[in-house]
């Protein structure tokens, strides 16, 4: 489905009252003046979201804005799980601190893997190098 305009026109233009619906589901139905939302109107995205109110020359000026408390409601939830995040992390070094003495033989066990694991890497880094080397200048 594409866009549509259903409405009053002036001069091949969107004038008065009219609904344009968008291919995205996002619909404005209110007042328009040379193509343009002017005056009263609702604009209701896609997602449900909603401006509600006064507009000019495309701009939304006055009126309500259901994103807004959307928007607030996001940054809470956000600023929860960084709390969340940031308990998780004093949790962990809690743990480690307060059983450091059997934790320290597992720390140690996974430093030591890494640490293999990194020169076996470098190792056959270089081998690749040496027989990229070799087979061109060989």
């Amino acid at each position: 489905m594409g866009t549509k305009y259903v409405g009053e026109w002036k001069d091949d233009k969107f004038n008065g009252q009219g609904t344009y619906t968008y291919a995205n589901g996002t619909k404005y139905v209110g007042e328009w003046k040379d193509s343009k939302y002017h005056g009263q109107g609702t604009h209701t995205f896609a997602d449900g979201r909603v401006k509600e109110g006064i507009w000019r020359d495309d701009e939304f000026v006055s009126g309500s804005r259901q994103e807004e408390q959307q928007s607030e409601d996001q940054d809470n939830n956000e600023k929860f799980l960084g709390c969340l995040g940031i308990i998780g992390v004093g949790f962990i070094i809690f743990f480690i601190i307060k059983y450091w003495e059997q934790v320290t033989p597992v720390v140690v066990w996974i430093i030591k893997g890494v640490v293999a694991i990194l020169i076996g890497v470098v190792g056959f880094l270089w081998q690749l190098v040496v027989w990229v080397f070799g087979t061109i200048f060989g």
